[in-house]
């Protein structure tokens, strides 16, 4: 509105036509703005953010002012950036060539969107451009009063500005204030353009006790002074920050001390309460040793002078990558002492990982959640093989391969890497497995297929171009092609051949099959692709090891695989030598990201192979065959014999990853053999197989294992239970019985589960009521309440489970309301010793049932796929139904529809009751033939070492060794 129009008519007057004009334009607005995306008028170059709390006061509001200089791309009418859960107390809007402020402007926040609009009170027709509110070119200050509550005080979200808190030695509770901005939170702090693209430099300002201390993404700009305006308190002012996206803006304010630390004229600093023992040392040293040796990495320089850490009590995940001020949850942080290896591991790969993001997510920034695998999936592979350099013994690659490519081979895959969102609920949703863990195996596949050296260049020459900007996937692909057309005798040189075949992997959702089947006349080999009935195709890098050239160091890509079903090869035209008494590995060192398997007389070569000499084979793939043979019994295509002749040479395996992997096949082969003739007879054979290592790993000095040896450890621990050997069984109920009622604690949570998990197998009626009344005065939420019942799932004894089953009525149940309703269910589909009592169960309680249990239908429907048409099971379970319809005719209260229930009767029996039609005899007779003398009696075995029974176990032996040895923690509620 012009003054003129201001200076004829009266204040109240005046008053009320802006006010309705405002309205109008309100719904306007609303009508106009249809998605949560910003629109690209405007974008900010500069904010100034002035937050005040008194979080010292315990006080959990807070008030700030933004000022934010925005740029007009095109003459718009309006501005549209993100606000929530904010009070606005005051808005304005002022011409800075001009130094006018606008007086016409008012604002309208829409909740549905989160989203502030400040717009013109006129609601004229724009006649030309001259007439628009901010002009094309023009730069406006925009300055915003709010305020706010802080979350997770009535809430339970560590979202925008949030309460932490810890003890103090008087065990009183102190509050810090701490940030969570990612992925959509800033707009809970402040009112700000929200999205990761829109990137603008940041003055930082923070009022609040002058206890306290302030800390924010760059250091402060000269000390603290008492501020100005509130009495008691300080304001601490930070220097400008670099172009910096709005989600990676962060502070505490806290009373915590530091200490720190200088190397390369970068300044790092941990975080901590006030009297801690643990003051980070070890943390401040890994984050030390892995910025350097990133900056020599990626040949990119740490863009900041700074890089703080700080431990917080609560956190949304394990941590946050804010630059140059990442954010732990305490749980997550790596700690001094007190804690064990594997969980050292995990800590230190989660910080290497945050610092990692420094360069991808905080220097090189997606240009939306789409590409959110571009921060997760390059931090998450690069914390890895950081590790691997600054902790060369640690056999990081195993590690690898155990918790992300094993994660990404058997995830239920549903959606592509790159992968549109807009809501802010679907982005959380992008956080997921397929942005960390396939994302990092597919970027791996890539690194070594490539070349390391040329990949690496690709990298360095990607955050170079893009810093302190955004990037998508196409950016990537061309940066790497750049790299990849410069070097020599590399197959993926082209105008656009990366963006063509590395597209495949991330616009796809699946991982496909590889079959490998070779003609021995001819010398070819043909390969086929799929993936279950989908018609997606990729073009895959595959690199090959025969007999002949067992070269597993080198894993180049020797050949990319079209996007067609199936083509046929000579490894000759590929410099490969194959001769026909040769096997044929694909995959060397498991650096691909797809399933193989192969001819069956190549399955034997293997076999006969590794029964010769356990190690001509790499560990890495011995480990992936063990894995392939799972995947291939899923899809019931077996080569009985040559898998049978893959145990037999594990008698010889010393590797623990190796039979941590083959645990898993052997532990499947058991399963579908349940009800065989020859199921006993092969848990004989496995006896014998494992008795070698066993005996070898009572006397290991675990000190000296890594990680991923322990983890194997504790797997042939399991499969000796498994299999009942004697030694095993009796040391799993003696320590079980010891957890029970000592409360001894195995931080170990696998072992803990497998100690109770065997010591409940074979345990006796009276040792089993007496440990339903010890239950009983148990906390329902207590951990070792959940471990006990989750034991529960092993019981093999079918008078013990009717004796858990019957302690589920009545007043005096072990378990609540809500656990009977899935946990019988549970049981039945994981355990098939339990399966006839819990029929027999349901049928004697089914009135009770209906009348407690809120999700009974749901249960049958959850069991009805494990009922088996082969052992009785079926008919117990058509009488059942039977014996509900009847009820339920006489109670007009219940509709039950069993239609789904009975379509679904025997699903998931069917493999195995195959599985026992087609090879049971086969099994047999191998077994037969390839007995060994010493295989019927195990114990004597473990005497000749010298250890008659488990009783005798050491001090200091593998088994007291390794409940101490994992700290991690379970969330099986």
């Amino acid at each position: 509105m012009s003054s003129s129009l201001a200076e004829g008519v009266g204040r109240p007057l005046l008053l009320a036509i802006l006010l309705f004009l405002a309205t109008i334009g309100s719904t306007f607005i609303e009508d106009e703005i249809t998605s949560f995306r910003l629109r690209n008028e405007t974008v900010p170059l500069h904010y100034s953010l002035d937050i005040t709390t008194r979080i010292h006061e315990d006080q959990f509001d807070f008030n700030g002012t933004v000022d934010i200089k925005v740029f007009v791309k095109n003459s718009t009418n309006k501005i549209v950036l993100h606000s929530k859960d904010l009070v606005i107390v005051y808005l304005s809007l002022v011409d800075i060539e001009n130094k006018v402020r606008l007086d016409n402007v008012v604002f309208k926040l829409l909740d549905y969107y989160s989203m502030l609009v400040v717009y013109s009170a006129s609601n004229d027709v724009i006649a030309d451009d001259d007439e628009y509110l901010l002009k094309e070119g023009k730069t406006y200050l925009l300055s915003i009063q709010f305020t706010g509550q802080l979350n997770n005080v009535n809430n339970n979200r560590t979202f925008g500005i949030y309460a932490a808190s810890y003890k103090d030695s008087t065990n009183k509770t102190v509050y810090v204030a701490a940030t969570q901005f990612e992925a959509t939170s800033a707009r809970e702090a402040f009112p700000c353009y929200d999205e990761p693209a829109i990137k603008a430099n940041y003055v930082i300002k923070l009022t609040h006790g002058s206890n306290y201390s302030a800390i924010s993404n760059m250091p402060a700009n000269g000390d603290p002074k008492p501020s100005s305006v509130y009495d008691g308190m300080t304001t601490t002012v930070f220097m400008e920050t670099p172009l910096i996206s709005s989600y990676l803006v962060a502070f505490v304010i806290s009373d915590y001390d530091h200490i720190t630390k200088e190397s390369n004229g970068i300044q790092q600093s941990v975080y901590y309460p006030p009297g801690s023992l643990d003051k980070g040392e070890k943390s401040l040293e890994n984050a030390l040793k892995v910025l350097t040796t990133m900056e020599e990495l990626f040949q990119v320089k740490y863009a900041l002078t700074k890089l703080d850490h700080i431990m917080l009590s609560k956190t949304f995940g394990s941590a946050m990558e804010n630059w140059g001020l990442i954010t732990y949850n305490r749980e997550n942080f790596l700690h001094n002492e007190g804690h064990d290896g594997q969980k050292d591991l995990k800590d230190t790969i989660t910080q290497t990982h945050e610092i990692a993001h420094m360069w991808f997510g905080d220097l090189v920034t997606p240009k939306w959640w789409t590409y959110s695998w571009l921060n997760e999936g390059f931090a998450t592979y690069y914390s890895y093989l950081t590790a691997e350099i600054v902790y060369p013994d640690w056999n990081i690659p195993e590690y690898f391969t155990s918790t992300v490519s094993e994660v990404a081979n058997n995830w239920p895959i549903s959606r592509p890497m790159t992968f549109f969102v807009e809501k802010e609920n679907q982005i959380k949703l992008v956080f997921d497995m397929v942005s960390y863990q396939r994302a990092a195996s597919v970027i791996k596949m890539f690194h070594h297929a490539l070349d390391k050296p040329v990949f690496d260049r690709g990298i360095t020459n990607y955050l170079e171009k893009y810093k302190f900007s955004s990037a998508d996937e196409r950016d990537l692909f061309q940066s790497l092609q750049e790299e990849v057309n410069k070097s020599e005798d590399n197959i993926f040189q082209g105008e656009s051949t990366i963006d063509t075949m590395f597209s495949t992997w991330t616009q796809q959702e699946g991982i496909p099959i590889i079959s490998i089947v070779r003609n021995y006349h001819t010398g070819e080999i043909t390969i086929q692709q799929k993936f279950k009935n989908s018609n997606e195709l990729w073009y895959i890098p595959l690199n090959f090891a025969t007999k002949s050239q067992p070269d597993f160091i080198r894993t180049k890509a020797d050949y990319i695989m079209p996007a067609v079903r199936q083509v046929t090869i000579k490894l000759s035209d590929l410099n490969i030598t194959l001769e026909k008494d040769d096997w044929l590995l694909v995959n060397k060192q498991r650096t691909g990201l797809y399933h193989t398997t192969y001819d069956y007389d190549n399955w034997l070569k293997i076999a006969k192979a590794l029964n010769e000499n356990a190690t001509s084979i790499h560990s890495m793939n011995r480990a992936l065959l063990f894995r392939t043979i799972d995947s291939v019994i899923e899809k019931d295509d077996y080569n009985i014999t040559a898998f049978l002749e893959l145990f037999n040479y594990l008698r010889n395996e010393k590797n623990y990853f190796v039979w941590d992997s083959a645990v898993d096949a052997i532990l499947r082969f058991r399963s579908d053999l349940f009800g065989s003739q020859c199921y006993e007879k092969f848990k004989v054979f496995i006896k014998d197989v494992i008795s070698d290592i066993l005996v070898e790993s009572l006397d290991k000095n675990v000190n000296s294992l890594t990680t991923s040896d322990v983890n194997g450890l504790a797997r042939v621990l399991e499969l000796s239970c498994r299999v009942d050997v004697p030694e095993c069984v009796e040391y799993a109920e003696k320590e079980s019985k010891l957890f029970i009622y000592e409360n001894k604690t195995f931080v170990n949570y696998i072992l803990t589960d497998i100690i109770l998990c065997q010591g409940m197998r074979k345990i006796k009626v009276d040792d089993f009521k007496e440990i339903l009344n010890y239950l009983r005065t148990l906390d329902g939420n207590s951990e070792q309440r959940y471990d006990i019942i989750y034991s529960f799932v092993c019981i093999e004894s079918g008078d013990i489970m009717k004796v858990f089953l019957e302690s589920l009525i009545g007043n005096s149940s072990v378990m609540r309301t809500d656990e009977i309703d899935e946990y019988p269910y549970y049981i039945f589909t994981q355990n098939y010793f339990a399966r006839s009592p819990i029929l027999e169960f349901l049928k004697e309680n089914y009135s009770f049932l209906i009348a407690t249990n809120k999700k009974f239908i749901r249960g049958l429907e959850r069991i009805s796929g494990y009922v088996s048409e082969t052992d009785g099971h079926k008919e117990k379970f058509l009488e059942l139904i039977k014996l509900i319809n009847s009820y339920q005719g006489k109670n007009s209260s219940i509709h039950y529809n069993f239609t789904k229930a009975l379509s679904k009767v025997g699903h998931q029996t069917k493999s195995r009751e195959s599985f026992i039609k087609k090879y049971d005899l086969k099994i047999n007779d191998w077994l037969e033939e390839n007995s060994h003398e010493n295989s019927v009696v195990f114990a004597s075995s473990l005497r000749r070492s010298g250890r008659s029974s488990a009783s005798s176990l050491a001090p200091g032996s593998i088994f007291l060794y390794l409940f101490k040895f994992f700290m991690k923690k379970r969330f099986l509620k």
